[in-house]
C-alpha cells in the first residue's frame, strides 16, 4: 500500500476532550470523516489537528496538548499518533544517542520514538516541528520503509534500525488531563 493508497478502516472509537479554557475544541480518534482517507491524508489532518489542539499550559510554561502532554516530547506525539491510528496497527519505537549515533536527531538530542503503523510507515510529527526534516516532503513526518525514495531520509534522521525497538513508552495514558 502507498501513501496513496486507500488506508484500512480505524477503529470506531472517540474521545471529547473538555474546553480547558471555554472554548468548544476536541480532537476525536478517529478524526470525523477519515474512513476513506490514504494514509498521506490521514497523517496530514491528524497531525493538524493536534496542533490546532494545543494550549499554553501557564504552570508547564509550553504547549501541551489536550492530555496534558507537553507539545515539544517526541514520545507524547508517538503515544498520540499511535492511538490514533490503534494499538493493532501501530507501535511506537525509539532508540537512545548511545545506541544509534548515526542518526541526525541524535546529534542534538538523547533519544527519539515515533510511531511505526503497520510495521511499513514512520509516523512522526514531532521531526516536522525541530527542524530537522529536509523541506519540500509532500507529506511532512510520513516516511515508507519500502519506498527507495525515503531511505536516504529515513537513515539520516532515524539512523541504524538496528538499533530500533519498542519504546519503554509505548503507551502511556491518553486520557485527557483536567485543567
Amino acid at each position: 500500500m502507498s501513501f496513496e493508497e486507500k488506508s484500512p478502516v480505524i477503529r470506531d472509537t472517540s474521545i471529547a476532550y473538555p474546553s480547558a479554557r471555554d472554548e468548544d475544541w476536541h480532537i476525536a480518534y478517529p478524526l470525523p470523516g477519515v474512513q476513506d482517507k490514504t494514509v498521506a491524508e490521514h497523517c496530514r489532518q491528524l497531525f493538524h489537528a493536534l496542533e490546532d489542539s494545543c494550549l499554553f499550559d501557564e504552570d508547564e510554561e509550553c504547549h501541551v496538548f489536550p492530555t496534558g502532554k507537553a507539545f515539544y516530547i517526541c514520545t507524547n506525539w508517538a503515544n498520540l499518533t499511535r492511538r490514533y491510528f490503534g494499538e493493532d496497527r501501530a507501535v511506537v519505537m525509539g532508540y537512545l544517542h548511545d545506541n544509534n549515533e548515526t542518526s541526525a536527531i541524535s546529534e542534538k538530542y538523547e533519544g527519539h520514538d515515533f510511531t511505526l503503523l503497520d510495521g511499513r510507515y514512520i509516523v512522526d510529527g514531532w521531526v516536522t516541528g525541530v527542524g530537522l526534516e529536509k523541506p519540500g516532503r509532500a507529506t511532512p513526518g510520513l516516511y515508507d520503509l519500502q519506498n527507495e525514495d525515503d531511505a536516504a531520509e529515513i537513515a539520516r534522521l532515524y539512523g541504524n534500525q538496528a538499533a530500533w525497538e519498542l519504546s519503554g513508552s509505548s503507551y502511556e495514558s491518553t486520557e485527557p488531563k483536567p485543567f
